[in-house]
């Protein structure tokens, strides 16, 4: 068992590694060569990697043929939405609290939040939404 969980981490962390490049990509292309606005190339770029996130997290970091997932795949897909929702704000207050209160500079808040949402994804999807019986 803490050998599937080590290749999820791994996987994890491979996948958020990923979805920084394709990120990177997407508002390159949508701002530089497409000439978009940036709402709509962020809008765009959120969609894309909501689709992705979920998709590449569902078939790839915990999927297990032998398993029975508790939800269904509608119902996964609902969840990783709300939590992504979640994610979001946790992300702007913790940056807000680390930066208006705490006077942490910006360089290392970015830093710091990302590396806390990476650990907290990790286990939320893995405890909430993608949990076999």
């Amino acid at each position: 068992m803490e050998a599937v969980k080590g290749r999820a981490f791994r996987r994890h962390m491979f996948v958020g590694v990923l979805t920084y490049l394709i990120t990177i990509s997407i508002l390159h292309t949508t701002l530089s060569v497409l000439g978009l606005s940036t709402l709509l190339s962020l809008a765009i770029l959120q969609t894309i990697i909501y689709v992705y996130g979920f998709l590449v997290t569902s078939r790839f970091i915990y999927k297990d043929d032998k398993a029975q997932y508790v939800h269904s795949q509608r119902e996964q897909a609902i969840r990783y939405g709300i939590t992504l929702i979640g994610f979001r704000l946790f992300d702007g207050a913790v940056s807000f609290v680390l930066i208006d209160w705490l006077a942490i500079s910006y360089f290392l808040v970015p830093l710091m939040v990302t590396g806390a949402l990476f650990i907290l994804k990790f286990f939320v999807y893995r405890q909430f939404i993608f949990t076999s019986r």
